[in-house]
């Protein structure tokens, strides 16, 4: 929904090219909106899931695997998908902290991406 926002993505593309650096808006079930310096800007669709689902730490979850994928030096676009496949993992963990292994993530990209 905040992706529709043009205020929101607006002020993504300007952060985005003020710090010279991709500016990811988490935009809960619709996934995250991704601007960089360089005016690309998109929204990475979150991944399908059958209920029940606990959105406890989805959005951590998400911001940590962004960090990483930036840290791996992954193109915007690509961290924001990682950030969803750890997401959508974690969501699937009702009633406990929501951890992703390295083994669930590979799986789950794994399906999403082909």
């Amino acid at each position: 929904r905040a992706a529709a926002n043009t205020d929101v993505a607006l002020a993504a593309e300007r952060f985005a090219k003020n710090t010279a650096r991709p500016v990811f808006v988490t935009t809960g079930r619709d996934g995250i909106w991704v601007s960089t310096p360089d005016g690309a800007a998109g929204q990475v669709p979150t991944i399908e899931l059958a209920e029940p689902i606990d959105i406890v730490g989805a959005g951590d979850s998400a911001t940590a695997a962004l960090i990483v994928g930036m840290i791996a030096e992954l193109p915007p676009m690509a961290a924001a998908e990682f950030a969803n496949v750890v997401a959508s993992i974690t969501v699937q963990q009702c009633g406990t902290t929501g951890t992703a292994s390295p083994r669930q993530i590979l799986a789950r990209w794994n399906e999403w991406t082909v």
